[in-house]
């Protein structure tokens, strides 16, 4: 019988767990992408990807890379990004993730820093980007597209690997102790941090995340996601690979609609923004609909969710739940249906998650399990289970995970899968790692049951000048569960009230007549204002939103405003609406 998981030697590196499930799986397709050229999707089998990786593997060695060099991948998600990782994994070499749309500084202080040899890159805006970099980091020796692209020179990587099906597979390169790779997060302040994670992080954490939240060689996951953040690359290609469930990579996020009616993935790896998103199309549209229509669909989603809570053992049978299969066919499925209409369960992790807005997706059929982590615990530190997901909370922790509470409530964890350290950088992680390798999450925490509540963040709490405190994010998820509401943060430390920066949906300002022309005066204020009281309603009064400031231009990653995986950097945020802030609190 097959093994479940391909990870059964604890001393494997991440390409001999690799190696071991094309072993098991050779014709089994594994990986699947659009060809943009041929207008098609294609596949790739295991022994296909392994095959590419060995190709890849005997290139590095001809270009002189070796074990303990750092290259750099700053590509969109796709086979080749899981051939050059393989490759280097089994090489020893270390690589450095680069998200593909990343700023120009960010790019180079990242490569400077870990001192690439190499640096892989996809497109002409990329190759703009990368001009000067040899020239300018001495480390850097070649830059190297993995696609021709017009007007360069840039040597072509499609064009230098062989077709020799026999070219062997290396496997030796280093052990399990080593680095494997050195993810920089991308901070909301700061420069970035380099996380050198080894193989052993890594792949521990990826075994615990398949055995909490089951996957099997049967499922089909849709990744959009970069893989240039560790909560997708372990939970959405290491943690699969390791069980043989097949990947396929969607086209874009514009298209990832389109494409979740294509793929029907059984399972789904998320950020809150994009459950967030749904829920606010979804809203919108209701609101449209007749009040019947709107009172069914509100039913619908609460007889779901006490269903739910019924089957999960934390609530009551109810004879409503016998017209549960009427209205969920009436009203859920078509919810459903949307996201490909097969989906076993989703993940949702990387930035707080709304109970609500949880309890919104449960109770029309789509299980969220909501998890948490940070890259510096290789990510997953928890995650609540299929057969038991409490809502609001982010479940219990791993098996290799161990937590506790510091004095003032902080989370700390300790484990197999805890980063080696910052790379080059021994202040910062001695801030972070005690001496016997706790580490700080930043995190606060209440744990009841062995289950995990995150109730902020040690920094990001806001208090009041009256001494009230208010976790903004809770604030801020109830203000952009309406669809006018694209992004916001609440501000307020050390103020008598708390304003908000908001940043609008063109399409909906004209749905809805706002005056965009003049986002300052008074009575549009005053309108958007009206507009987050109606969501406000279960927060006290000193929770309530007070002054506003209002723009058209979104926060996004290329503007330097978003991190890869759409977390707002709110200091930057601040920073640019410095004037604003001030006038909203002027006199006080």
């Amino acid at each position: 019988m097959t093994p479940r998981s391909a990870y059964t030697d604890d001393t494997f590196i991440i390409a001999q767990a690799f190696n071991q499930r094309v072993n098991l799986t050779p014709d089994k397709v594994a990986y699947s992408e659009f060809d943009h050229q041929a207008e098609q999707w294609k596949s790739c089998t295991w022994g296909e990807t392994r095959a590419l990786a060995a190709s890849v593997q005997q290139w590095l060695i001809g270009l002189g890379v070796v074990a303990g060099d750092r290259i750099a991948i700053m590509l969109p998600n796709s086979i080749m990004w899981v051939a050059i990782d393989q490759a280097a994994a089994g090489l020893g070499i270390i690589t450095v993730p680069l998200y593909p749309n990343d700023r120009e500084d960010n790019v180079h202080y990242i490569l400077e820093k870990t001192e690439c040899c190499l640096l892989l890159i996809a497109t002409q805006e990329q190759c703009e980007l990368a001009k000067d970099f040899v020239q300018e980091i001495e480390s850097l020796k070649t830059i190297v597209l993995t696609d021709q692209v017009e007007g360069t020179d840039l040597p072509v990587l499609n064009t230098q690997l062989s077709n020799d099906q026999s070219i062997p597979f290396h496997l030796d390169g280093c052990t399990h102790k080593d680095p494997a790779t050195i993810v920089f997060t991308s901070g909301t302040t700061g420069r970035p941090k380099g996380v050198t994670l080894s193989h052993r992080n890594l792949l521990i954490n990826a075994a615990d995340s398949g055995r909490a939240v089951p996957v099997t060689e049967h499922d089909q996951l849709l990744s959009f996601l970069p893989l240039s953040h560790t909560f997708e690359r372990t939970t959405g290609y290491y943690a699969p690979m390791l069980h043989g469930a097949e990947i396929t990579y969607t086209r874009s996020i514009n298209q990832l609609a389109e494409d979740l009616q294509i793929i029907k993935p059984t399972i789904l790896i998320s950020v809150p923004r994009i459950y967030e998103r749904v829920f606010a199309k979804i809203n919108e549209q209701v609101q449209r609909k007749s009040v019947l229509a709107q009172k069914l669909f509100k039913y619908a989603h609460q007889i779901g969710y006490d269903k739910f809570c019924y089957q999960q053992g934390t609530g009551d049978w109810s004879l409503s739940f016998l017209v549960h299969p009427l209205l969920d066919a009436l009203v859920a499925k078509k919810i459903r249906e949307k996201l490909g209409g097969r989906l076993k369960f989703t993940v949702a992790g990387g930035a707080a998650f709304a109970k609500d807005l949880n309890a919104f997706f449960i109770g029309m059929g789509v299980n969220v399990v909501q998890g948490y982590g940070m890259t510096e615990s290789s990510p997953v530190i928890s995650t609540n289970r299929v057969d038991r997901n409490i809502v609001g909370s982010v479940g219990l922790a791993l098996d290799n995970v161990d937590v506790r509470l510091s004095d003032v409530g902080e989370l700390m964890v300790h484990g197999d899968s805890i980063m080696l350290g910052y790379w080059d950088n021994q202040e910062a992680t001695n801030q972070v790692l005690t001496e016997d390798g706790w580490l700080h999450t930043g995190d606060i925490a209440r744990i009841e049951n062995e289950i995990i509540y995150i109730t902020g963040r040690v920094k990001d709490i806001i208090v009041l000048s009256n001494g009230e405190k208010i976790p903004p994010s809770d604030v801020e998820q109830a203000i952009c569960s309406d669809a006018l509401f694209d992004q916001t943060i609440v501000i307020g430390e050390r103020k008598p009230f708390l304003s908000a920066i908001v940043v609008l949906n063109n399409e909906q300002c004209k749905l809805q007549r706002i005056n965009t022309k003049n986002l300052h005066d008074d009575e549009v204020k005053s309108e958007l204002l009206k507009r987050i009281g109606r969501y406000m309603d279960e927060f006290p009064g000193y929770a309530q939103i007070y002054k506003i400031t209002a723009t058209l231009d979104p926060w996004e990653i290329e503007n330097g405003l978003l991190t890869p995986t759409l977390k707002i950097k709110r200091e930057k945020v601040k920073a640019l609406f410095k004037t604003e802030i001030e006038e909203m609190y002027a006199g006080h």
